[in-house]
């Protein structure tokens, strides 16, 4: 069975793990998405976004296997995009740094987050 929950600090270490999965696939060529070890994201980007209370993760069977930020802080880039809908900053919830377990790429997580994200986005 499939939850999403709020992360808490006791699942950083499950969070810090994917982005490390991450990385060693965008090091081997596997994946590619800008992000540098050690700069983007790190062990530091989960801390922060559990306490700030906005890290969102997805378990199965009690493991995590994908987690994403969630809030209403628009980068520039994506304030400055001329949108089809426009929107007041307060109307808006963005999601940031989505990531699966490399283990689990290809089975659909990364879109059943994503519908997990619109349906808060609108509850919220």
């Amino acid at each position: 069975m499939i939850t999403f929950r709020k992360a808490t600090v006791s699942d950083i270490d499950a969070i810090a793990d994917i982005y490390d999965e991450i990385h060693t696939e965008i090091e081997l060529g596997k994946a590619n998405t800008g992000w540098i070890r050690g700069v983007y994201p790190t062990r530091k980007t989960a801390e922060a976004s559990v306490m700030l209370g906005d890290m969102f993760v997805m378990e199965i069977g009690g493991k995590i296997i994908a987690a994403a930020r969630i809030n209403k802080q628009q980068v520039d880039v994506y304030a400055d995009v001329n949108w089809k809908y426009k929107a007041e900053d307060e109307n808006v919830m963005v999601i940031h740094t989505l990531v699966v377990t490399p283990a689990e790429k290809g089975k659909g997580y990364g879109t059943k987050f994503v519908d997990f994200y619109e349906r808060f986005a609108k509850e919220n």
